[in-house]
């Protein structure tokens, strides 16, 4: 089984992955650490800005597919379900919406209690005013283009195959992913 997550910033992705890999052993396969990767190798400060472009380009270049196939070769030469994290284009969640060995999942949750949460994990990316935090969502949140970042596409009413509201505990989260694996 592979799970690939998609959702608003700070509404959950990485509990969900947590989750899955503490509880099932899960392979965690994340995109902010492969694009940090790259944005490092490329000398570009270290922020969503940067790991937007690149993302952004590698799409362009390679197709809405290239990084969730580098990430399922890898989950195949090791073995066991998986978990990748976090998918932001249309291209990329069309992609996984037709391949029949992946489940897309969309989190979300109000802006207050997300903003809350990324000023507690306290990430490099993550120190922002509530301003900046608005600001970088309705950046990633619509683009006509399909290869750069839509979240409102990506966690729309149709394609993710099961939807979360993750405005509760993370007790409360863990209780939603047992059901959907129970579904499956």
């Amino acid at each position: 089984m592979i799970f690939a997550i998609t959702g608003t910033i700070g509404a959950g992705k990485n509990e969900i992955v947590r989750y899955l890999v503490e509880q099932y052993g899960y392979k965690h396969y994340s995109f902010r650490e492969y694009l940090s990767s790259l944005v490092l190798e490329k000398g570009l400060p270290l922020n969503r800005d940067s790991m937007r472009t690149i993302a952004n380009e590698l799409r362009e270049q390679f197709g809405g597919g290239y990084i969730i196939d580098l990430f399922i070769q890898k989950a195949g030469q090791e073995g066991g379900n998986a978990v990748i994290e976090s998918i932001r284009a249309p291209i990329e969640a069309d992609y996984i919406a037709s391949r029949k060995d992946t489940v897309l999942l969309a989190v979300d949750a109000p802006i207050e209690v997300r903003y809350e949460r990324i000023q507690k994990r306290a990430s490099s990316t993550d120190q922002v005013t509530f301003a900046e935090f608005k600001q970088q969502e309705d950046t990633e949140m619509q683009n006509e283009d399909p290869t750069k970042q839509n979240l409102h596409y990506c966690i729309g009413k149709t394609l993710p195959q099961f939807r979360l509201d993750n405005s509760g505990t993370p007790e409360e989260l863990h209780k939603k992913i047992e059901a959907i694996l129970n579904t499956l």
